[in-house]
């Protein structure tokens, strides 16, 4: 561990004084995704790999929408300062060349761009293809989005008048550059821009070229201006629990400012280090621990020290996991929350963790909790776990696991829609301790699938190991005939639900599915879970 002199601090100081600040820079993006969304009887018509995009109302009359993302963080250095973005399109066929006012508007969830590849002059779609975005769904078939025909902010973020065949430019405005800025500071948050018209008139689409139209200069651009930060990184850092015991995790939070780039840690153990931005370590023996941040991008770095106690105790070695937990809005105007009791069977008290596993996330450096203590034969309930233990108001979706020093912990959780939305009581499920997951070589069934204009049903599934798994799963029907195969790769304590899960063949009652993971060591948990569509409250059926 190093600092610079005084002297050697000034010196730089001054030199970036000097320097003033970075000139301005442009780069030209292309999109890395796009898609048109067509309104159709069935939700079902998609374009992922197609030549051309379209927006407006033909003369059926149905309304097309067009869908761009752009990989922000990838080509811009973190920390600049966006000046100016402008998005240009090619437009290669109208139905009428009089002008129309097209909007760009923020798009509030993620989408995807399957295979399907529309015949002809693709006007009218082809059959989505898995993981097409389609008017009702962001990922087809089984992830619809919140509102048909996409997801996105009210407020357009830029508009122009489109009219004939030609170049167009949706130039720079205060809306666009906050979108693009957003997006290189919360890369998570990038899933891009909707283009629609407002008009109801009908035959006013017009088309314009795609990301794989073989024309090259004709496909869309989004040019940004940006200016590269000079700043050099303040370290700083938190960890939690505050004041760990010997056997268990702690989980360090990168606090520095100044955009680092990257991240040098040592736990001051003489064996433990790493170089992710927010690692968790667990010591072995109790003492005081220098721990040890250097942050650092272009422009320089810096270092930190703090001390960290550790005391003696007892190991926090034994896992459970609770597949399901919410505090977020749902389909068809639902808000679900998730109580949690935790029963102690032991004789001694027991000490107690909950890690956060967030939907669709690497989980293997979670968010933990304080450590909790619960007296022998005691039990504790969370009416809303994830705003009482994590602060979460909305907007949390995905799994809890509970690290113990006791093996004689009983879980039951419940997730349910909150009044005045209409649910009764909820979703059910139970924790599961680490030997009860469904291993490689089982082979489980889940039963009481029903999907159609009363009820809709949901696979969940849960990887219970420190590393990637595969869940594969195989869909009957009450007859007993194959629907075939699908299959999730979960990363670390990774979790997914499927919604809809039966939703391409429906009406059906009485279908089932069987789980099971190919992956040498996996382990995994599942449900079912079957909702009812007037109040949206769910009911939990487990494999059996």
């Amino acid at each position: 561990m190093f600092r610079l002199s005084l002297s050697a601090v000034l010196v730089v100081l001054v030199s970036l004084a000097m320097a003033g600040p970075a000139p301005a820079q442009t780069v030209e993006l292309a999109p890395i995704m796009d898609a048109t969304l067509y309104e159709d009887a069935g939700g079902v018509l998609a374009n992922g790999s197609g030549s051309y995009l379209f927006v407006g109302r033909t003369a059926q009359p149905l309304t097309r929408r067009a869908l761009l993302a752009f990989d922000i963080a990838g080509a811009i250095p973190a920390g600049s300062t966006i000046i100016a973005a402008e998005l240009k399109i090619e437009v290669s066929k109208v139905s009428d060349p009089a002008d129309q006012t097209v909007f760009v508007h923020r798009v509030t969830e993620s989408w995807g761009e399957g295979a399907s590849d529309a015949p002809g002059q693709e006007g009218s779609g082809a059959p989505a293809a898995p993981g097409d975005a389609t008017w009702i769904h962001r990922s087809y078939p089984n992830d619809p989005w919140m509102t048909a025909g996409g997801s996105f902010v009210p407020a357009a973020s830029a508009q122009r008048a489109i009219g004939a065949i030609g170049s167009y430019s949706f130039n720079s405005t205060p809306q666009l550059v906050s979108d693009v800025q957003a997006w290189l500071d919360n890369p998570s948050g990038n899933f891009g821009w909707i283009l629609l018209m407002t008009s109801t008139t009908n035959g006013t689409a017009k088309r314009f070229d795609s990301r794989e139209n073989a024309t090259a200069n004709a496909r869309p651009k989004l040019e940004v201006q940006y200016q590269a930060s000079t700043q050099v990184p303040a370290a700083d850092f938190s960890w939690s629990p505050q004041s760990p015991s010997a056997g268990q995790p702690v989980q360090f939070t990168d606090l520095s400012t100044g955009s680092p780039t990257a991240w040098a840690w040592d736990f001051g153990d003489s064996s433990g280090s790493s170089t992710t931005q927010n690692p968790s370590y667990t010591y072995g023996v109790a003492g005081t621990y220098n721990v040890t941040l250097v942050a650092s991008n272009g422009n320089g770095n810096d270092t930190v020290t703090k001390q960290v106690t550790v005391s003696s105790g007892g190991t926090l070695d034994t896992l459970y996991y609770l597949p399901a937990a919410a505090k977020a809005a749902g389909a068809q105007g639902s808000f679900f929350i998730t109580d949690l009791d935790i029963q102690n069977g032991d004789s001694n008290t027991a000490t107690y963790q909950l890690l956060w596993l967030p939907r669709g996330a690497d989980n293997s450096t979670p968010e933990a909790s304080a450590a909790f203590n619960l007296a022998a034969g005691a039990a504790v309930r969370y009416s809303d776990v994830l705003g009482e233990v994590f602060g979460f108001d909305d907007g949390a979706v995905g799994a809890l696991a509970i690290v113990s020093d006791s093996r004689d912990l009983t879980l039951m959780s419940r997730t349910y829609n909150s009044p005045p939305a209409g649910g009764t009581f909820g979703q059910a499920i139970p924790g599961y301790r680490d030997d009860q997951l469904i291993v490689e070589g089982e082979r489980r069934r889940i039963l009481f699938f029903t999907e159609n204009g009363e009820f809709r049903s949901n696979l969940g599934l849960l990887n219970g190991t420190d590393q990637p798994i595969r869940v594969m799963w195989e869909r009957f029907l009450p007859d007993g005939s194959s629907l075939g195969t699908g299959q999730a790769d979960l990363p670390p304590w990774g979790n997914v639900q499927r919604n809809q899960i039966f939703a391409d063949s429906q009406p059906v009652r009485a279908a089932y599915i069987e789980v099971w993971t190919p992956t040498a060591g996996g382990a995994f948990a599942a449900y079912g879970s079957v909702l009812d569509n007037q109040s949206s409250d769910p009911t939990t059926v487990l494999p059996q």
